[in-house]
């Protein structure tokens, strides 16, 4: 979980009231729970961070979001290295964010411009197509179709091998999907007449519209305020892209060459919040922190990769520019604006909500009674061992990994994977035909085999660690154990009971039970309207 690193309690609480005292200033607070007061510049940054609440439940929420927060101090859910880490990286998004809205820079979209996309995206259209390298391809083509020829049979013809596998089907596009030349002419079409040829920069096109669909009501106010945040991101983003450039000058990213150079993985390992990567700012890069913004940059956290001190260099430069960002905010006076602080406060409780979520769903004992309820509702989801028919290979060095599950994704058959990348030795017989799942938890350990219990048959899985090393899996067919009496797997039942139902759980008891004895008031009439 991701603002005080190793702050002692004392000093977090100072922070979090001094922010609540700077917010109480700006003017009656519209509610009060255990004498947090929520005042109005806090109220605007929770709604900010909720849109599509209205105004009554929004305050239904916040009040849940305080009580919970009371709680959390209350038992420990808001203590400890993890949070201190999400209170510092936390802080430090907002305040980068804030850094970026202040400065001078590119006008976002104006409200005529934003309704003129919105029209656009209002409208999907299901359609098909058939792509033809030359006008004289495509004439043809619809020569075929006049004469009765099916469409699915001539896309079978399509130069785009994608939607030709799929009989021509595009599925639902919207106009700003797609290049000008194909927008205008398939949103102009009427359903089920075929269209064109027609000319874009990928070829000569015939095109049919199947189904028209259009959002309102909450539909459309979800796809408003999807495209209104990625709006704001592109002009957040313009801007970066503005004031980076000279922030880069003013605070330069010092890197630690040596760390960068020693490890090869984005696997976090011990001892790599003490490896310090980078320097920026007055800040450090921890390695571990390093790791977990490629994890979430590059999308493929858990596996192994062979990235050079170059290239992790270039990733940490991005990292930082947030530090840079949240630097300035702090040296020009930014970070102490009541509406950026009630943003931080906003940010925090956020974090708190879901830091107690976790601890006190996994803190809930399902009665008996809901024991057995669960127990006889999903039968199958608890069986003893069973067996899985699979293969597998020990690599030959670990760094091999990425190349061969490319490969292997790629539909490289299983043999010629083998001979390239395995250790002949450790694989052994590389399809051992059906394993017993509980001969496998022996020597991999139980959070493996559920992993290969529960990914999709005939996907990749790994690098996972076995006795010999780096190992590769693929999972070609599984048979379930027998059914478990609840006795037998009553832990299981409890946790599944805990993963299914448990946030419904929780939410009744920040509205029931988890009041009891709390002081709370609102005033729904000081509620102010969204920003």
């Amino acid at each position: 979980m991701p603002t005080l690193r190793n702050a002692p309690l004392f000093l977090l609480l100072a922070a979090l009231l001094g922010a609540g005292s700077a917010c109480r200033r700006e003017g009656k607070p519209v509610a009060v729970v255990e004498g947090n007061p929520l005042s109005p510049a806090m109220w605007q940054a929770f709604l900010a961070s909720h849109p599509g609440l209205d105004t009554s439940r929004a305050l239904e929420e916040v009040v849940r979001r305080e009580v919970a927060w009371t709680h959390a101090l209350r038992g420990g859910g808001v203590l400890g290295p993890e949070w201190d880490e999400f209170q510092r990286l936390s802080r430090r998004e907002v305040l980068a964010r804030a850094c970026l809205e202040a400065q001078p820079g590119p006008a976002p979209l104006g409200e005529e411009a934003v309704q003129a996309r919105l029209r656009d995206r209002a409208e999907e259209r299901r359609v098909r197509h058939i792509l033809s390298a030359t006008k004289a391809e495509s004439e043809v083509l619809l020569q075929k179709l006049g004469k009765g020829v099916s469409f699915e049979a001539c896309a079978a013809e399509s130069k785009d091998a994608g939607s030709a596998a799929r009989k021509g089907e595009l599925g639902w596009i919207r106009r700003d999907q797609m290049v000008p030349a194909f927008a205008q002419a398939v949103f102009g079409a009427a359903p089920g007449k075929v269209v064109g040829p027609f000319q874009s920069e990928f070829g000569w096109h015939l095109a049919e519209v199947l189904e028209v669909r259009h959002f309102a009501g909450q539909d459309l106010a979800r796809v408003e305020a999807a495209l209104r945040r990625e709006l704001e991101e592109q002009w957040m983003e313009e801007r970066r892209k503005a004031v980076l450039p000279e922030l880069r000058k003013s605070y330069p990213l010092e890197a630690n060459r040596a760390v960068l150079a020693l490890d090869k993985t984005t696997i976090p390992e011990d001892g790599d919040e003490g490896r310090i990567a980078g320097k920026v700012a007055g800040s450090s890069i921890s390695l571990l922190e390093l790791k977990k913004f490629l994890g979430d940059y590059l999308k493929t956290a858990g596996q192994t990769h062979s990235l050079g001190p170059e290239t992790k260099l270039r990733f940490m430069e991005i990292l930082a520019d947030d530090i840079r960002l949240a630097a300035k905010a702090e040296s020009d006076g930014t970070a102490g604006k009541p509406e950026v602080l009630a943003k931080v406060w906003d940010a925090q409780r956020q974090g708190a909500l879901q830091a107690f979520s976790k601890l006190w769903v996994a803190r809930y004992a399902p009665t008996e009674a809901e024991l057995q309820q669960h127990h006889r509702e999903f039968p199958d989801a608890f069986r003893g061992p069973g067996e899985l028919r699979l293969n597998f290979l020990v690599l030959d060095r670990a760094l091999m990994a990425e190349a061969a599950i490319a490969e292997a994704r790629a539909g490289r058959p299983w043999a010629a994977l083998v001979a390239r990348y395995a250790n002949r030795a450790s694989t052994g017989n590389w399809d051992p035909g059906w394993v017993p799942s509980a001969a496998l938890g022996k020597v991999l350990g139980p959070q493996a085999v559920r992993l290969l219990e529960e990914r999709p048959l005939g996907q990749v899985l790994g690098p996972l660690q076995g006795p010999d090393g780096q190992m590769l899996f693929k999972v070609l067919e599984r048979k379930a154990g027998p059914p478990l009496p609840l006795d037998a797997c009553r832990d299981r039942v409890a946790e599944d009971f805990r993963r299914r139902h448990g946030m419904e759980r929780l939410l009744a008891f920040l509205d029931g039970e988890g009041r009891k004895g709390l002081s709370i008031q609102t005033f729904p009439d000081r509620l102010q309207a969204r920003p």
